[in-house]
């Protein structure tokens, strides 16, 4: 089986926005501070504990621990 070479998995990291991966899947997120937050969409929950850093291009959830980039998620 191929596998993707290691700087092509780098450079889609850095390319890939994960805010508007994110955005597309329908979660709406809101601005905290330099970051911004959402319900995370992996399990329910009443408040938001999602964080998506836009500087990183990365995000974890407090609640349920997921936590990754555009493309290791």
């Amino acid at each position: 089986m191929a596998r993707i070479p290691e700087a092509e998995l780098e450079r889609l990291k850095r390319e890939v926005s994960l805010v508007r991966l994110v955005e597309t899947a329908g979660v709406a997120l809101r601005r905290q501070g330099k970051d911004l937050a959402a319900r995370c969409p992996f399990h329910e929950e009443a408040t938001a504990s999602l964080v998506v850093s836009p500087e990183k291009n990365l995000f974890h959830c407090f609640g349920c621990g997921a936590a990754g980039g555009p493309i290791d998620g």
